[in-house]
Protein backbone atom coordinates (compact mmCIF):
# COMPACT_ATOMS: atom_id res chain seq x y z
CA UNK A 1 0.00 0.00 0.00
CA UNK A 2 1.64 3.13 -0.95
CA UNK A 3 2.16 6.02 2.02
CA UNK A 4 -0.46 8.49 2.13
CA UNK A 5 1.16 11.93 1.41
CA UNK A 6 0.02 14.91 3.95
CA UNK A 7 -2.52 17.66 2.59
CA UNK A 8 -0.31 20.90 2.13
CA UNK A 9 -3.03 23.78 2.81
CA UNK A 10 -2.27 26.53 -0.26
CA UNK A 11 -4.16 29.32 -0.25
CA UNK A 12 -6.06 30.77 -3.23
CA UNK A 13 -7.27 34.18 -3.48
CA UNK A 14 -9.13 33.95 -6.19
CA UNK A 15 -10.08 33.06 -9.97
CA UNK A 16 -10.89 35.22 -12.70
CA UNK A 17 -13.82 36.33 -13.43
CA UNK A 18 -16.37 35.25 -16.39
CA UNK A 19 -15.12 39.05 -17.78
CA UNK A 20 -12.16 38.82 -17.34
CA UNK A 21 -12.11 35.49 -18.50
CA UNK A 22 -13.69 36.55 -21.97
CA UNK A 23 -11.10 39.07 -22.28
CA UNK A 24 -8.59 36.89 -21.78
CA UNK A 25 -9.73 34.92 -24.57
CA UNK A 26 -10.48 37.64 -27.06
CA UNK A 27 -7.03 38.97 -26.70
CA UNK A 28 -5.29 35.37 -27.27
CA UNK A 29 -7.65 34.78 -29.93
CA UNK A 30 -6.51 38.40 -31.35
CA UNK A 31 -3.17 37.63 -30.90
CA UNK A 32 -3.22 33.71 -32.41
CA UNK A 33 -5.19 35.16 -35.23
CA UNK A 34 -2.80 37.30 -36.29
CA UNK A 35 -1.33 36.74 -39.62
CA UNK A 36 2.27 37.40 -37.96
CA UNK A 37 1.66 35.43 -34.69
CA UNK A 38 2.74 31.81 -36.31
CA UNK A 39 6.56 32.74 -35.03
CA UNK A 40 4.98 32.98 -31.32
CA UNK A 41 2.61 30.26 -30.85
CA UNK A 42 5.37 27.61 -30.38
CA UNK A 43 8.15 27.62 -27.69
CA UNK A 44 11.40 28.69 -28.91
CA UNK A 45 13.12 25.08 -30.16
CA UNK A 46 16.01 24.05 -27.98
CA UNK A 47 17.49 22.24 -30.82
CA UNK A 48 17.56 24.73 -33.10
CA UNK A 49 18.60 27.83 -31.00
CA UNK A 50 20.30 26.42 -28.01
CA UNK A 51 21.23 29.98 -27.19
CA UNK A 52 18.20 31.21 -26.94
CA UNK A 53 17.36 29.56 -23.23
CA UNK A 54 20.73 31.07 -22.38
CA UNK A 55 19.99 34.59 -23.23
CA UNK A 56 15.88 34.22 -22.06
CA UNK A 57 15.67 33.06 -18.82
CA UNK A 58 11.55 32.87 -18.95
CA UNK A 59 10.69 31.37 -22.11
CA UNK A 60 6.90 32.16 -22.99
CA UNK A 61 4.68 31.52 -26.25
CA UNK A 62 1.27 32.07 -27.08
CA UNK A 63 0.37 28.13 -26.36
CA UNK A 64 2.03 28.58 -22.42
CA UNK A 65 -0.50 31.53 -22.25
CA UNK A 66 -3.35 29.31 -23.21
CA UNK A 67 -2.51 27.15 -21.00
CA UNK A 68 -2.21 29.38 -17.94
CA UNK A 69 -5.94 30.65 -19.46
CA UNK A 70 -7.17 27.40 -19.10
CA UNK A 71 -5.75 26.50 -15.83
CA UNK A 72 -7.09 29.27 -14.44
CA UNK A 73 -3.49 30.61 -13.30
CA UNK A 74 -4.20 34.00 -13.88
CA UNK A 75 -6.29 35.85 -11.68
CA UNK A 76 -6.64 39.01 -13.50
CA UNK A 77 -6.29 40.35 -17.29
CA UNK A 78 -3.03 42.78 -16.09
CA UNK A 79 -0.96 38.92 -15.05
CA UNK A 80 -2.08 37.86 -18.85
CA UNK A 81 -0.95 41.39 -20.39
CA UNK A 82 2.52 40.57 -18.39
CA UNK A 83 2.72 37.48 -19.98
CA UNK A 84 2.29 38.50 -23.85
CA UNK A 85 4.71 41.40 -23.26
CA UNK A 86 7.16 39.04 -21.62
CA UNK A 87 6.71 36.93 -24.82
CA UNK A 88 7.59 40.00 -27.45
CA UNK A 89 10.04 41.58 -25.22
CA UNK A 90 11.80 38.04 -25.42
CA UNK A 91 11.58 38.13 -29.05
CA UNK A 92 12.91 41.76 -29.66
CA UNK A 93 15.57 40.81 -26.89
CA UNK A 94 16.99 37.95 -29.23
CA UNK A 95 16.28 39.07 -32.37
CA UNK A 96 18.14 42.39 -34.39
CA UNK A 97 15.99 45.28 -34.21
CA UNK A 98 14.87 45.70 -37.45
CA UNK A 99 14.74 41.78 -38.62
CA UNK A 100 11.50 40.31 -39.21
CA UNK A 101 10.85 38.43 -35.80
CA UNK A 102 11.68 42.21 -34.25
CA UNK A 103 8.98 43.17 -35.98
CA UNK A 104 6.04 41.06 -35.90
CA UNK A 105 6.62 41.49 -32.04
CA UNK A 106 6.43 45.13 -32.40
CA UNK A 107 2.86 44.29 -34.18
CA UNK A 108 1.25 42.32 -31.33
CA UNK A 109 2.64 44.15 -28.73
CA UNK A 110 0.80 47.36 -30.29
CA UNK A 111 -2.06 44.58 -30.87
CA UNK A 112 -1.90 44.26 -26.47
CA UNK A 113 -1.76 47.91 -26.20
CA UNK A 114 -4.76 48.84 -28.69
CA UNK A 115 -6.53 45.91 -26.77
CA UNK A 116 -5.91 46.89 -23.68
CA UNK A 117 -6.85 50.75 -24.40
CA UNK A 118 -10.21 49.66 -25.91
CA UNK A 119 -11.01 47.50 -22.57
CA UNK A 120 -10.07 50.52 -20.50
CA UNK A 121 -12.53 52.58 -22.69
CA UNK A 122 -15.24 50.36 -22.80
CA UNK A 123 -15.02 49.83 -18.63
CA UNK A 124 -14.88 53.88 -18.01
CA UNK A 125 -17.73 54.33 -20.32
CA UNK A 126 -19.47 51.43 -18.71
CA UNK A 127 -18.67 52.61 -14.96
CA UNK A 128 -19.53 55.82 -15.71
CA UNK A 129 -23.08 55.17 -17.65
CA UNK A 130 -24.39 53.08 -14.41
CA UNK A 131 -26.41 55.23 -11.96
CA UNK A 132 -26.46 55.16 -8.28
CA UNK A 133 -29.34 53.23 -6.89
CA UNK A 134 -31.57 55.01 -3.88
CA UNK A 135 -29.14 53.81 -0.81
CA UNK A 136 -26.27 55.94 -2.76
CA UNK A 137 -24.58 52.16 -4.33
CA UNK A 138 -24.14 51.89 -7.66
CA UNK A 139 -25.61 48.93 -7.36
CA UNK A 140 -23.18 46.66 -8.99
CA UNK A 141 -23.48 43.52 -6.55
CA UNK A 142 -27.13 43.90 -6.14
CA UNK A 143 -28.83 40.43 -7.36
CA UNK A 144 -32.71 40.24 -8.39
CA UNK A 145 -34.45 37.22 -7.96
CA UNK A 146 -37.39 35.87 -9.73
CA UNK A 147 -39.41 32.84 -8.04
CA UNK A 148 -37.16 30.26 -10.40
CA UNK A 149 -33.62 31.25 -10.10
CA UNK A 150 -33.44 31.14 -6.57
CA UNK A 151 -31.34 27.96 -6.99
CA UNK A 152 -29.05 29.36 -8.71
CA UNK A 153 -28.40 32.87 -6.69
CA UNK A 154 -27.36 30.05 -4.23
CA UNK A 155 -25.46 28.69 -6.25
CA UNK A 156 -23.71 31.84 -7.77
CA UNK A 157 -23.37 32.93 -3.61
CA UNK A 158 -21.78 29.21 -2.97
CA UNK A 159 -19.08 30.10 -6.01
CA UNK A 160 -18.09 33.23 -4.72
CA UNK A 161 -17.81 31.91 -1.31
CA UNK A 162 -15.27 28.84 -2.92
CA UNK A 163 -13.13 31.25 -4.75
CA UNK A 164 -12.35 33.22 -1.36
CA UNK A 165 -12.16 30.05 0.73
CA UNK A 166 -8.80 28.34 0.98
CA UNK A 167 -8.55 24.98 -0.93
CA UNK A 168 -6.82 22.02 0.14
CA UNK A 169 -4.55 19.69 -1.79
CA UNK A 170 -2.97 16.38 -2.45
CA UNK A 171 0.85 16.56 -2.74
Amino acid sequence: EAPVRPKKRLSIQSTANAETLAQMNALLRQLWGHPHSEAFIKLVSRRQFPDYYVLIKKPIALEQIKAKIAKAQYRTMREMQKDVQLMCDNAKTYNQDGSPLYLQAQRLEKMLVDFVADADKNQSAASTSQSPTADGTSGDRAITLDADDSDSAEDDAMAEEDAEADVWVQC
